[in-house]
């Protein structure tokens, strides 16, 4: 059982780090000094051919234009597991966290229906940081893309809460990556804009979580799958798949709604 658990723990290692490459932090350009007035979001960078995304919740994009809009990237080392002390001291030292960077460069966007709350937004690739890793989005993510119930997913984001100050105008969030079990909507008609042709649910119940930090700025989230794929000389890497982006918590259901990869799919520009 022991090599079983340690195992379990270098995958899940592994998953953290790749998840945090390919998340970021969206912000309000514009720095304020009341940080309570700060609406953020999370996203995933996805790719198709040479062309970079981001995608997240839709619904962030009413509150902050992309064109108003800064990108944090993360670290690989970011968060997770640590306390926000032992986090701010990494990032000062530079050996964690995530940081605030240009203004986003926004080449197009395109948003889905009010019902999915998904967006994607084009960035020019020259703008991505190094050592980031975006997902290939391709036909292949059409298939078992809705998860089984009480199936085991990761959710990598960036709670508004988890956001450090450091200095007078920088600002660096801490990536949260957890491991959530999916869940039945039972009378889905009862949550409102639920669908299950396009929605799946996690748990995610505050009062139970280490930390209990609230989900608010995790909208835009991505939920992935562990997988595997094996080389030609038989190793097995992992390599995690993309299922979901988060879009809302409902707090009676102690849930997290979100939209199925699917749905990103129907927005991909045809060239």
């Amino acid at each position: 059982m022991g090599t079983e658990k340690e195992v379990e723990r270098v995958q899940g290692a592994a998953y953290v780090r790749l998840a945090s490459r390919a998340t970021v932090g969206l912000n309000p350009a514009e720095t304020v000094q009341d940080e309570a007035d700060l609406s953020f979001a999370s996203g995933v960078l996805v790719s198709r051919g040479k062309r970079v995304f981001v995608a997240t919740a839709a619904h962030y994009l009413d509150e902050v234009p992309p064109a108003e809009m800064t990108i944090m990237f993360c670290s690989e080392l970011a968060g997770s597991g640590k306390n926000l002390a032992e986090v701010k001291e990494g990032i000062e030292s530079g050996d964690a966290g995530v940081f605030l960077a240009d203004k986003l460069a926004v080449l197009s966007h395109r948003l889905g229906s009010v019902v999915e709350d998904v967006a994607l937004i084009e960035i020019s690739p020259s703008s991505v940081r190094p050592g980031c890793w975006s997902y290939p989005l391709g036909s292949r993510d059409c298939e078992d893309a809705m998860p089984q119930e009480s199936e085991s997913v990761w959710i990598a984001g960036l709670p508004s809460m988890s956001h450090i100050r450091l200095g007078k105008k920088q600002l660096a969030r801490v990536l949260q990556v957890r491991q959530c079990p999916t869940v039945q909507v039972t009378n889905p008609e009862n949550w409102s804009t639920f669908d299950p042709e396009c929605h799946f649910a996690i748990k995610y119940e505050v009062a139970k979580l280490p930390d209990r930090l609230p989900p608010q700025g995790l909208s835009g989230s991505g939920v992935w799958r562990m997988s595997f794929k094996r080389t030609e000389s038989g190793l097995e890497i992992p390599s995690p798949v993309l299922i979901g982006i988060q879009i809302a918590h409902n707090d009676v259901r102690g849930c997290l709604k979100v939209t199925s990869v699917r749905r990103l799919l129907n927005l991909l520009p045809s060239t």
